[in-house]
């Protein structure tokens, strides 16, 4: 038997914003609400972590994480 209330998806803005927070340095939200790489300049799906994760193991973005981190 379930008491209480069914859970509630989270909202796509509160999933990047959460991204963002996580990641500040790597991605940031649009006016439009998606969640883009700054290293990269390209939109990322944020429906699932899995997507985000997946981006960010990507070759085009391990190497603009190095190139970031040695400019430093």
């Amino acid at each position: 038997m379930r008491t209480g209330m069914p859970k509630e998806a989270e909202s796509s803005l509160s999933k990047v914003r959460a991204y963002v927070a996580r990641y500040h340095a790597e991605f940031m939200a649009t006016a439009r609400g998606e969640l883009f790489c700054t290293l990269c300049s390209t939109i990322v799906s944020h429906d699932r972590k899995f997507s985000v994760d997946k981006h960010r193991q990507s070759t085009k973005h391990r190497k603009a994480m190095s190139s970031t981190s040695q400019q430093r």
